[in-house]
C-alpha cells in the first residue's frame, strides 16, 4: 500500500490520523485503502514533551479496502 494523504484531527481526548492511498500489488491491487489510527491526545503530548521524546505509542487502528469489481 502506498498512502498519499494524511489528515489529522482532534476529537475530544483523541487524536485521529486518517491515511488514504492505493494498494499497489497482491489480491487487492488498485483498491482504495483507508487507515484510521486513534491515539489518546495526552499520550502524544506527554511523550513529545518528555526529555527522551516519544519512544512508543499504541492506539486503535482500522484498515478498509474498497475495490470496484
Amino acid at each position: 500500500m502506498v498512502f498519499t494523504q494524511l489528515r489529522v484531527g482532534v476529537q475530544g481526548t483523541l487524536s485521529v490520523f486518517v491515511l488514504t492511498g492505493t494498494v499497489r500489488s497482491g489480491k487487492f491491487v488498485d483498491a482504495t485503502a483507508v487507515r484510521t489510527i486513534s491515539y489518546v491526545t495526552v499520550d502524544l503530548e506527554d511523550g513529545c514533551a518528555s526529555p527522551e521524546g516519544l519512544t512508543s505509542l499504541s492506539g486503535l487502528t482500522t484498515l478498509s479496502l474498497t475495490k470496484v469489481l
